[in-house]
């Protein structure tokens, strides 16, 4: 899902993404803590995401490093 900027009037719609992007925010914020709870990856604070993706792309966020790929790659999450 991509967004200018996640609110905390988004979350009951957070429950069906596989993960988020967005281009305000940063690591502490509200949402972004409640989606690492959620286990659901997001990188925010991109700036120009919203220029770069359009809506249908397949993406892969990696929330552990911030990165974005361009089509599906599995990521093996080493963190237990």
């Amino acid at each position: 899902m991509l967004f200018l900027e996640a609110s905390y009037d988004m979350l009951s719609h957070l429950h069906n993404v596989a993960g988020v992007v967005t281009d305000y925010g940063g690591i502490s914020s509200y949402v972004a803590i409640i989606l690492r709870e959620m286990r659901i990856p997001c990188v925010v604070g991109t700036e120009n995401a919203t220029h770069i993706l359009e809506e249908g792309m397949v993406v892969t966020v990696d929330g552990n490093t911030g990165n974005i790929y361009m089509g599906f790659i599995e990521i093996e999450d080493k963190h237990i």
